[in-house]
């Protein structure tokens, strides 16, 4: 694929960023105060409030961090760093001892302790609700239960040695015990209640945080946060660029020049994400069913590695991303720990995968679904080139937008009514490269999209691992062995841009978590 693919595109991309800019200036009203910090996000979690709908990542992340904590979290290289617990060691092989933070309050007066904490745990991992949802469903293949020791002690216990505990507790949330059990989950979709330093309402496509009277940590003048919903990347740049909103936390890469000449503040840092069309090669027939491998043609690797070699990747990073990115080689980023540095991009080879196609049967193409959520414009254009691409060598794709309550449905359910969806990796919660196969690309995924049994033996092995030379090279064999077998197009990484007003004082994110509580506002 050549520059000239997108030229159609950006035409009429730039037409809908300009309709889409001038209404998103007239969503705010009024010139907000100075203790008011105004974020743009382009979605909302579907679930809205409810932190165990989508796993602590985007989109729930940019408004659940400013109100909802974990036991632990991510700094900067993946190092897993103390949140509500202060510490942490390994007692046996599957039994971890937690030491949690005291004198926290839930924003609603409840006592954060060893009881709150089993209550969430338990709720994820022992109700049927919790079990259904994405973070149990994640957790609850290696977690099988929290024990009290003491009101500032825990032991949680998995369910086979796993050496990368500190980091796989990430995905829960904490939530206050007697509203969870007296509300219920759905309550949180609407008022959002933890131990952050806000509190969040959520209003359809607005989120009002305001300051959590319990909050143990240092307060700024911001007392109150507003998010609103702008999915156009050219509207959110506007507001930013009128003093409408202080945050942008996707700046398009056209608006960077005119962002940067007005005194904008950009934060550019590589994604912890890549972009890549997932293939549905497992599926189930009912929610209530077995995941069943797929007959057709992706159910043939060369079919597979055929729409890897069809893509223009480097095309995608110059033309859309500006060289801010890279071909994809595997299915994990760069930036985490465990990355294959020895795999290599599949190269773009038109004719080698017309001949693939031949060789498994399909010399005339073949006929596919891809839905993909396309609210951010630069990412809608990745799939729209790569669609164009593979049309070039037969495959008769049809590209279908879709929201994501209608993908998160069918992830956790299996029941996929089409052939792929544009997904590639999100390795946000861990930084490790075995959530690859421990969430995602992999039988360990429940239901799974994709399950091959020469892998499990590799990922198995590395997942009760402690020696971490060992692990990671299982880890480096295993995502060759993935990478080979190609359960995704493979497209890109990229440079994910954060923008904000000069006025704006103490910004900072680890993998697009927002350190709202360290943000101020220069009068």
């Amino acid at each position: 694929m050549n520059g000239h693919h997108l030229s159609h595109l950006r035409r009429a991309t730039l037409a809908a960023q300009l309709g889409a800019a001038l209404l998103g200036s007239t969503v705010f009203a009024t010139q907000a105060q100075a203790e008011t910090l105004r974020v743009g996000i382009r979605e909302l979690a579907g679930a809205q409030g409810n932190p165990y709908s989508g796993g602590i990542q985007s989109p729930g992340s940019f408004t659940w961090t400013a109100i909802y904590e974990q036991l632990t979290q991510n700094g900067a290289g993946g190092v897993s760093q103390p949140l509500l617990a202060t510490g942490w060691k390994n007692i046996d092989p599957t039994t971890w001892e937690f030491k949690l933070r005291p004198n926290v309050k839930f924003s609603n007066g409840e006592v954060f302790d060893a009881r709150a904490v089993k209550a969430s745990y338990d709720f994820v991992l022992k109700t049927d609700t919790g079990k259904a949802s994405s973070t149990g469903k994640n957790v609850g293949v290696y977690l099988s239960d929290v024990i009290v020791v003491d009101p500032v002690t825990i032991h949680i216990k998995t369910i086979r040695p796993a050496p990368l505990t500190p980091k796989l507790v990430q995905p829960v949330t904490i939530l206050p015990p007697k509203a969870l059990a007296d509300d219920g989950l759905t309550s949180f979709v609407s008022n959002a209640r933890g131990t952050g330093p806000f509190v969040g309402e959520y209003r359809q496509e607005r989120v009002i945080g305001t300051a959590n009277p319990n909050w143990r940590g240092q307060k700024t003048n911001v007392d109150r946060i507003e998010w609103s919903v702008l999915a156009e990347g050219a509207a959110r740049a506007q507001a930013l660029l009128s003093n409408q909103i202080d945050i942008d936390v996707l700046l398009s890469r056209d608006s960077i020049p005119e962002a940067t000449k007005a005194g904008i503040k950009i934060v550019s840092k590589r994604a912890t994400r890549t972009l890549g069309l997932t293939f549905v090669t497992q599926r189930r027939s009912a929610p209530d069913r077995p995941s069943e491998p797929v007959t057709g043609p992706l159910a043939d690797v060369r079919v597979r590695q055929a729409l890897n070699h069809a893509v223009d990747k480097d095309s995608i990073v110059q033309n859309i991303f500006g060289g801010g990115g890279a071909p994809a080689t595997q299915s994990a980023p760069s930036v985490v720990n465990g990355y294959n540095k020895n795999l290599k991009a599949y190269e773009y080879d038109p004719a080698k995968a017309k001949k693939l196609l031949a060789d498994a049967g399909y010399p005339n193409g073949f006929d596919m679904e891809i839905r993909a959520i396309m609210t951010d414009t630069a990412i809608s254009q990745v799939y729209q080139a790569a669609v164009q691409d593979m049309t070039r060598i037969g495959i008769r794709v049809k590209l279908i937008p879709q929201q994501f309550p209608e993908w998160i449905d069918f992830y956790l359910k299996g029941t996929w009514p089409y052939e792929a969806f544009a997904f590639g990796h999100d390795l946000t919660t861990t930084l490790d490269a075995s959530q690859a196969f421990l969430q995602y690309t992999s039988c360990k995924k429940n239901p799974p999209y994709y399950c091959n049994a020469d892998e499990m033996k590799l990922v198995e092995q590395l997942e009760v691992e402690f020696d971490e030379p060992k692990r990671l090279a299982l880890l480096g064999q295993a995502l060759e062995m993935n990478r080979n077998n190609a359960p995704i197009v493979y497209l890109v990484e990229f440079d994910e841009v954060m923008a904000h007003s000069p006025k704006v004082e103490g910004f900072d994110h680890v993998n697009q978590w927002i350190a709202y509580e360290k943000i101020s506002l220069r009068k």
